[in-house]
């Protein structure tokens, strides 16, 4: 594979077998150039022709979203506020409000944009690179995005400054959600939930069930949002932690003690019904991370068996495994 010359502290698997390494542009170690000269904090291999594309990521990811939208493009979302974001001429260069959206192109149709970009010595792969596609109704480090049914993605909690948020506080937390397109009048929706879980909730975890609602998850808390209704559906009970002993009855799941999560495979064998695994955590802490034994393991099963809503055959609601 060779080495590749920017960390990638976020990375994206494309259809067309490649992969985006994308680093933060306020301080970073990357060593790939545009050509126009310019540093490049993002590239993409190709596994096909093991090459490297240096890329145009516009505006500072560091800390931000991302999902995959229906036509296969990566949709990077917020990010960080660098030193002269106010003074930006251009306000979507403002990484913690930006939306940045990549298209991934045929080997070919990159290799000539690429070609192309040289020739000019232009900072951009014209079809095949980032552009600025929008900018959020308000600023979000650390946030979560799910990709919706109806194609608009989902965006979520954050913090709203760019500083030393080791921990998230009332003073920095940015407790709503919003949506990416957004509709006429739609802006930001308050969401207690992302108080209530203070201060282990940036980065929440996402799921969209098959009933529609939004599995989501913070610290040791969980409910299930009707986002069409903007309305929590269904609080689920705290995880109960403690039960794996009186040390680990403050382990929060949720950055920046981050475990991680996956919904498993949907089965018609007990009616799709959805199970969500948590793994990985910490103990609390109030400066650096304190590693415990529950670090990057399963530490048990919690299963929250719900009822189906309605008749619907896909309307199960999930089950959660600690």
């Amino acid at each position: 594979m060779g080495k590749i010359r920017v960390s990638g502290i976020h990375t994206a698997l494309t259809h067309y077998k490649t992969i985006l390494y994308i680093d933060r542009t306020d301080v970073s170690n990357t060593y790939a150039k545009l050509p126009n000269g310019r540093t490049a904090y993002a590239e993409e291999y190709s596994f096909e022709s093991r090459s490297l594309r240096a890329l145009d990521v516009k505006s500072n990811v560091f800390c931000s979203a991302g999902a995959i939208d229906q036509y296969g493009r990566l949709i990077s979302i917020g990010g960080t506020s660098d030193a002269n974001a106010t003074n930006l001429a251009d306000p979507l260069l403002d990484g913690a409000a930006s939306i940045r959206s990549f298209t991934p192109c045929p080997p070919a149709a990159a290799a000539a944009a690429a070609n192309t970009a040289a020739k000019n010595s232009s900072s951009s792969n014209n079809s095949c690179d980032f552009s600025l596609v929008g900018k959020m109704t308000s600023k979000r480090w650390y946030p979560t995005a799910q990709l919706l049914p109806d194609g608009r993605i989902f965006v979520i909690g954050g913090a709203n400054v760019f500083g030393n948020v080791a921990i998230n506080s009332f003073r920095d937390n940015n407790p709503t959600y919003e949506f990416w397109p957004r509709k006429e009048a739609e802006g930001n929706y308050k969401l207690r939930f992302l108080e209530e879980t203070l201060p282990y909730n940036l980065y929440p975890f996402v799921h969209l069930l098959p009933s529609g609602h939004l599995f989501i998850f913070a610290g040791q808390q969980a409910i299930l949002l009707n986002y069409t209704t903007n309305s929590v559906y269904r609080t689920l009970p705290p995880l109960d932690v403690s039960r794996f002993g009186p040390t680990n009855a403050n382990i929060f799941r949720s950055y920046p003690v981050t475990g991680s999560s996956a919904m498993l495979q949907l089965s018609s064998a007990d009616g799709y019904t959805p199970r969500i695994l948590i793994c990985g955590a910490a103990a609390a802490r109030r400066t650096w991370l304190i590693g415990t034994t529950g670090r990057g393991r399963v530490l048990g099963v919690l299963p929250l068996p719900l009822p189906r809503v309605g008749s619907s055959p896909h309307g199960s609601e999930p089950q959660v495994d600690l």
